[in-house]
Formats: C-alpha cells, structure tokens, sequence
C-alpha cells in the first residue's frame, strides 16, 4: 500500500471530531485532539491497517499490519506482534 493512503478513520467519542489514519501511521485530526502518529515507527514493510477510538479516555489505538497496536492517550492491553503466521496481516479494530 502506497504510503499516505487512507487506511482508517475513528470518530473522537468527546469532541464529535474525527481522525483519518494514513498507511504511513499518520493521524489528521479534524476537530479532535491529536495526540501523536506512528509516522517513523512502523519498520520495514509495515503499515498502519485501522484506526479506533478509545470512550473512556477520548484517545485512540492505531492497528499495524503486522498485529501490533500503538495506543494514544488510550490504554494499551497487548497485540500480536509476534504470533501472526508468515505471511499473514491484519485489517481491522474496533473501539473500547
């Protein structure tokens, strides 16, 4: 997937903005706080897969390809990293 694609998009549960995530690990945030991107982090032939948001803190969890999760003014409970057969990626999360 072509860096700067969009790949996610997550409405903010506090602000009623949104954000759009980007296949580089970037967050646009319209009308939300922005708390941070995984923009030079994500290493060789990963992406940023989905993007969602976090109700009880109003932050947000951003998905990577290879199944792990970067979390954002938003709790961090564990990922895949690791156990994902090769070859294989993931595609989606979902809000707390």
């Amino acid at each position: 997937m072509p860096a700067g694609q969009v790949t996610g998009l997550a409405a903010d549960p506090v602000s009623g903005g949104y954000w759009i995530l980007t296949s580089n690990g970037g967050v646009h945030n319209f009308g939300a706080p922005w708390y941070g991107s995984a923009t030079g982090t994500l290493g060789g032939g990963v992406t940023a897969a989905g993007l969602a948001a976090d109700t009880a803190s109003g932050g947000y969890l951003i998905l990577k390809s290879n199944g792990g999760v970067a979390n954002y003014h938003a709790p961090w409970y564990g990922s895949l990293t690791g156990q994902l057969p090769s070859g294989q990626t993931v595609t989606a999360i979902t809000g707390q």
